[in-house]
């Protein structure tokens, strides 16, 4: 192998020579002589050749999973052919698909940290998968303050509240949000017994050897006459700081069991909550929405049939006597011509008819309005003397139209074709000729006329 035709046959063994100018020849180990990239000790390049000649492809330099890229040309996967640098990047699959770290598998469009792919709305960035107090709840399981780690939605005295429901100790079963007695306390408010209605902090103490107060002590100065009604409560008075309350004090409207029987009469009970009584005149206390509130001031409550009381606009007030309210669709109750039986005037620029519309905007005010003498309408309406209609309205005598309407008698008037006969044609009362015998003779003599010519 040195490039010298050793045999004497005329021709060195191609293998002895450099065909590729590389330096090297196929006898000394230049597995591609053809190429001069390629040659023992060549660097490797991204061309899937053996470029040193050592026998063996560099992995990345092979397509084992045959989708058209190599390893060294960025097939960051190249078990898998649906990865490479020309896939399209498949959301929330957890692969980076297009082989491009750039191109987030899951958008985050709040920019809270969570991805689309587990935030469970990715429109809040106040809501995400993330613990940030570490108490093992997240925003989107519904922890009320991920900064808080006391706040959490656990349970764990098992009375039915968690911390983020209000739960003032969720170490002590008795402790909870709940005010089960209804009087306005809960035991995490101090209530000491949520069971008696009777009690809560501040209360008045009752005859009853029971900590009405919630101060630890039952019954004291249940002996005094607090309010100075004449009774202590040992006697009776189930308000000891009331002086209007105690036995045999005679019933008020104030929502209170003032003679103290126990019983609060009917008509002084809130039935629908409204804070009206029917002692109060409420008129119908089963509806809280009907009470004697005028929320907007007009002067009208509900029961005195206010029909929105949110709005001083509306009232069931007949201000200008034309016999509706603006309750009733009266748009302008200053106007007495204005009204939803009102008929529209077409030149007013007023909605007399309180359709909405006012004058040529209302469908009432188009060709053909009924209106005083000199307007110019379509045929058919029925105007004073002297418009100027088309042929066929019933206007008075003397009005300039076409021939053939039905004006009054009249001989000469403009419009029509025979003479008319008065009523008192003098000339039958003479004996003379019909008006039927001139016509007879006017017809004749235009036919002999037109023979002539």
């Amino acid at each position: 192998c040195n490039g010298v035709d050793d045999d004497c046959d005329g021709t060195v063994p191609a293998d002895e020579t450099d065909a590729d100018g590389d330096g090297f020849v196929g006898c000394a180990d230049d597995c591609d002589d053809a190429d001069a990239a390629v040659y023992p000790g060549a660097a490797e390049i991204c061309d899937g050749k053996d470029s040193d000649c050592d026998g063996l492809l560099d992995v990345d330099e092979t397509d084992t999973d045959l989708d058209g890229y190599r390893g060294c040309e960025g097939d960051c996967d190249d078990s898998d052919p649906a990865v490479n640098p020309g896939a399209a990047e498949v959301v929330c699959n957890g692969i980076d698909d297009d082989c491009d770290p750039a191109t987030l598998d899951g958008p985050d469009a709040d920019g809270d940290g969570t991805s689309e792919c587990t935030d469970c709305d990715d429109t809040d960035p106040d809501l995400n998968d993330a613990d940030e107090d570490g108490d093992g709840w997240s925003t989107c399981d519904g922890d009320c303050d991920d900064a808080d780690a006391t706040l959490t939605l656990d349970d764990d005295d098992g009375d039915g509240w968690s911390t983020c429901a209000g739960d003032c100790d969720d170490s002590d079963v008795d402790l909870t949000p709940e005010d089960g007695d209804a009087d306005g306390a809960t035991t995490c408010a101090g209530d000491c017994d949520d069971d008696e209605a009777l009690t809560w902090p501040g209360a008045p103490e009752q005859c009853d050897q029971v900590d009405n107060d919630c101060d630890g002590l039952a019954d004291e100065d249940v002996d005094l006459d607090i309010d100075g009604d004449g009774y202590n409560a040992c006697q009776g008075d189930c308000d000891a700081y009331d002086v209007n309350v105690y036995p045999g004090a005679t019933e008020i409207c104030d929502g209170k069991d003032d003679d103290c029987d126990g019983d609060l009469p009917l008509d002084e009970l809130d039935v629908d909550l409204d804070g009206w009584l029917v002692c109060d005149l409420d008129c119908d206390d089963t509806d809280p929405d009907l009470n004697l509130d005028d929320l907007d001031g007009d002067g009208f409550d509900t029961c005195a049939d206010d029909c929105d009381d949110d709005d001083a606009g509306l009232t069931p007030e007949d201000l200008d006597g034309d016999g509706w309210s603006s309750c009733d669709g009266d748009c302008d109750d200053d106007d007495p011509d204005a009204s939803p039986d009102a008929v529209e005037v077409c030149d007013d620029g007023a909605d007399n008819d309180c359709d909405g519309l006012a004058d040529e905007d209302d469908p009432e005010c188009g060709t053909g309005d009924d209106d005083a003498t000199g307007d110019d309408d379509t045929t058919g309406d029925d105007d004073t003397s002297g418009d100027d209609d088309t042929t066929g309205d019933d206007d008075t005598a003397g009005d300039d139209d076409t021939a053939g309407d039905d004006d009054d008698t009249g001989a000469q008037d403009d419009d029509d074709t025979a003479i008319e006969e008065p009523a008192d044609c003098s000339c039958r009362q003479n004996g003379g000729p019909a008006p039927d015998a001139l016509l007879v003779v006017a017809v004749l003599g235009l036919g002999i006329l037109r023979r002539r010519r």
